[in-house]
């Protein structure tokens, strides 16, 4: 504590406790002098309520409520000279002086004029205040300004110290649903609940000044956050043997979005009288944007680590060795499962969507294999036989993704009839209904593309080039219309090194 603050507060008390003493002494006095039981021997001349001085008497009397007041005013005059002294000393450094300037002043306290024993003597709403406006606001300014700088700085520390966990050989700790997580968000939000505490005690419209500056600066923090997390993540991904716990921090990274969206809502209810104000709701808008984003990226993180492990087995995909009896869909499906057991401790609402894309990213791959003509059927044996596998694939992928989402209570069935579709067009033993399957095919998925048509027909094997051109040129003059539910995903497959002209040859 200031020694400046601390003494002068002391003295002051000191002379309030005195005051209080020489008020009642003071009172006790002048009520024997100007009460009624006096009132008769009083001169002649001071009756009648006259301010003429009684012989003997140095100096006039006043009526009692002026020598009361006179006793109020003078004490209370040099206890403003002196607080006044002690406030204009006050470090800046620190708000912890300026809370307990704000404590003690801010109100008729038992030690600042508020004494039960006073009351039927000391009107304290007659008493000027201590401080005077101008110098109250001056404090204010202070004690922000150095709130504001003590709060960049305490989140930073904070920050800093989380990093050094991430890069740690034990796993982080789960919370009591099991979920991985850090500290990072209770140490904040601890520290801005001891500072709203310590604000509302002085006054609500510093509560809310200080409940709109957390927010601010939170809001900046979040965005060093999200830069940490993506250093985090291109680090590991330049050596994916290091940090040994990649994996369950980054999930804990993700996890803590959640945890910090709750904390935010739980001060706004607890701290903001009206709710609806305007820049602490567009605070909380911009957050949970940022807060989303960074769960985002944690999980397109985690995902391009599994991907990263699936790259070979993709590989495999209609090629000659798949369709003489590759294990590779086995191996995919073993090893997202495997993945997704540690993708468990992923709160529910990240958890859900990273599933969806896990899915949705596995049948673009799939697809994409389909359509970078590894392979060319040679009969109709072969046609039906690589359509079969694909259809027994799909249903395959179709289970692990179905497992994945259980409890979700959405049907997300749909990636994996876009295979089913693909082989249909595959299976078709009469080229003359070809046309007539593709067409199929375009009105289910309106976003599948010329050089997607030709990759398929070449994957087929045996269209001819004049049935090929028919085929495409046909579909391009009525052009199918998306469904309101449709989801795009040949959109995002690209075949590569070839165009239409080249598979018509």
């Amino acid at each position: 504590p200031d020694p400046r603050l601390v003494a002068n507060v002391a003295v002051s008390a000191l002379g309030v406790v005195l005051l209080r003493d020489r008020l009642q002494q003071g009172l006790s006095v002048f009520a024997r002098l100007l009460g009624p039981p006096l009132g008769p021997r009083l001169p002649r001349g001071c009756q009648g309520g006259t301010d003429a001085p009684a012989p003997g008497l140095q100096h006039p009397v006043p009526a009692r409520r002026s020598a009361s007041r006179l006793l109020r005013r003078q004490p209370w005059g040099w206890l403003d000279v002196r607080v006044s002294e002690g406030t204009a000393g006050l470090p800046e450094t620190s708000p912890s002086p300026h809370n307990r300037a704000f404590s003690v002043l801010a109100s008729h306290s038992t030690e600042m004029m508020g004494n039960a024993e006073l009351a039927p003597k000391v009107d304290v709403g007659l008493l000027e205040p201590l401080l005077s406006p101008s110098v109250v606001s001056e404090l204010l300014d202070t004690y922000m300004s150095t709130l504001t700088s003590n709060i960049i700085g305490w989140l930073r520390k904070a920050l800093e110290t989380d990093k050094k966990d991430w890069v740690k050989e034990t796993e982080p700790e789960a919370d009591q649903d099991g979920y991985y997580q850090t500290t990072l968000p209770a140490i904040v939000f601890q520290m801005f609940e001891q500072n709203l505490q310590v604000a509302a005690q002085i006054s609500e419209d510093l509560k809310t000044k200080v409940l709109v500056l957390c927010l601010q600066q939170m809001n900046s923090f979040l965005s060093r956050y999200k830069e940490e997390a993506q250093l985090y993540k291109e680090e590991h991904l330049r050596n994916r043997q290091q940090p040994h716990c990649y994996v369950q921090y980054m999930v804990a990274i993700i996890n803590n979005c959640q945890t910090f969206k709750e904390s935010i809502v739980s001060l706004k209810r607890k701290y903001l009288k009206h709710e609806a104000e305007e820049g602490a709701a567009l605070s909380q808008l911009s957050m949970d944007g940022v807060l989303d984003a960074i769960a985002k990226d944690g999980c397109s993180g985690l995902l391009e680590e599994v991907f990263l492990d699936l790259e070979q087995h993709l590989n495999e995909l209609m090629t000659k060795k798949w369709l003489l009896g590759s294990n590779a869909v086995d191996i995919i499906c073993v090893t997202v499962e495997d993945y997704f057991n540690d993708f468990a401790k992923i709160k529910k609402p990240y958890k859900k969507r990273m599933t969806a894309e896990a899915h949705r990213r596995v049948v673009v791959e799939y697809l994409r294999a389909v359509m970078q003509k590894r392979i060319s059927f040679r009969s109709a044996e072969e046609r039906k036989e690589g359509a079969e596998r694909m259809v027994r694939e799909a249903e395959q992928l179709r289970f692990l993704f179905r497992k994945l989402a259980s409890g979700f209570g959405e049907d997300m069935d749909g990636y994996c009839d876009t295979i089913v579709a693909v082989a249909e067009v595959i299976k078709l033993t009469d080229p003359s209904l070809l046309y007539l399957e593709v067409s199929t095919l375009v009105s289910k998925y309106p976003d599948i593309r010329d050089d997607h048509i030709g990759a398929l027909l070449a994957m087929r094997g045996d269209a001819t080039r004049d049935m090929r051109q028919t085929i495409i040129e046909t579909l391009e003059q009525g052009p199918a219309q998306a469904s309101p539910d449709h989801v795009p995903i040949f959109r995002d497959i690209v075949v590569p090194s070839l165009n239409v002209a080249k598979l018509l040859k």
